[in-house]
């Protein structure tokens, strides 16, 4: 708490994270959940989530990606950048799936580029963080090197 008490956003989100981490669950895709959704609380985001594990599908790990959104008729899929290094473009092309890994615009923040959503949280509004939400590119593999 030390490193944040003078953040302006401090004495809302530190309830929050104390919260997140006394969260007793030992099933760690739940405690992400868990986490993820009192975040989207705080942040007025409504939003469903759903549980990877809950699909019945013999696939696992990065292997699932590709049943998943067929499951759920996806035509895109989109992950973080550094996805680039574990995801096959054909193998999604194959399946009539886009393939995009999002990037956050340059600055979009006085914070560094790489800090985390709790520094982010602590510095920003949730009105404010919003707004960032909505400030990426979706890039192509090819666009990423």
């Amino acid at each position: 708490s030390h490193a944040y008490s003078k953040a302006p956003f401090f004495d809302d989100v530190f309830p929050i994270l104390q919260e997140i981490i006394g969260c007793a669950d030992k099933n760690l895709a739940m405690f992400l959940g868990n986490s993820f959704q009192l975040i989207c609380d705080y942040m007025n985001v409504d939003t469903k989530l759903i549980y990877s594990s809950e699909i019945v599908l013999p696939e696992t790990g990065k292997n699932k990606i590709i049943p998943l959104c067929k499951h759920f008729g996806a035509n895109m899929y989109v992950n973080r950048e550094g996805g680039v290094k574990i995801y096959n473009d054909q193998d999604f092309e194959d399946e009539n799936i886009d393939l995009k890994f999002i990037t956050m615009n340059e600055g979009v923040t006085d914070r560094p580029k790489y800090l985390s959503i709790v520094d982010t949280l602590m510095h920003y509004s949730p009105k404010e963080v919003n707004s960032m939400l909505n400030k990426f590119e979706l890039k192509d593999s090819h666009e990423l090197f």
